[in-house]
């Protein structure tokens, strides 16, 4: 039986000593804080909410985020204050879907409340009476 011929055959092998991965560091607080996490895990596979959420309805925040782990506690600490769904997205770097997802979570848990508009902004009458009122300053 012959040897094996040693440009085939890798270094590490070679030494006996396998070569050890590399390790990404940690992020601090300096660092790009690119999402790591795919939407899909986050909402659980779910790809759209059952409730008509729309980008403007508004979040508000019943509970306290401390109770509920990370993207939904983020949620409701966010929504302290009343913020509609375009703006969670935005600040925290999720599609909005994923975000109407998480908002019909903590509604049905009782955590947060979703404030939608009622009737359509572009409803002839409304915009009559908008004009109207805008001629008469």
């Amino acid at each position: 039986m012959s040897e094996i011929d040693p440009p085939l055959v890798p270094r590490f092998l070679q030494s006996g000593a396998a070569p050890k991965p590399e390790v990404a560091a940690p992020l601090t607080d300096g660092d790009d804080d690119t999402r790591t996490v795919r939407p899909f895990v986050v909402t659980g596979g779910r790809t759209g909410a059952a409730s008509p959420f729309k980008p403007e309805t508004q979040l508000v925040a019943i509970a306290d985020g401390t109770q509920h782990a990370f993207e939904a506690g983020q949620l409701l600490q966010l929504a302290v204050t009343p913020l509609s769904t375009a703006e969670a997205s935005a600040m925290l770097k999720l599609p909005l879907q994923a975000i109407y997802v998480l908002a019909e979570d903590l509604v049905r848990s009782g955590a947060m409340q979703a404030r939608t508009t009622q009737g359509s902004a572009a409803d002839p009458a409304t915009i009559r009476r908008l004009m109207d009122a805008v001629s008469s300053l």
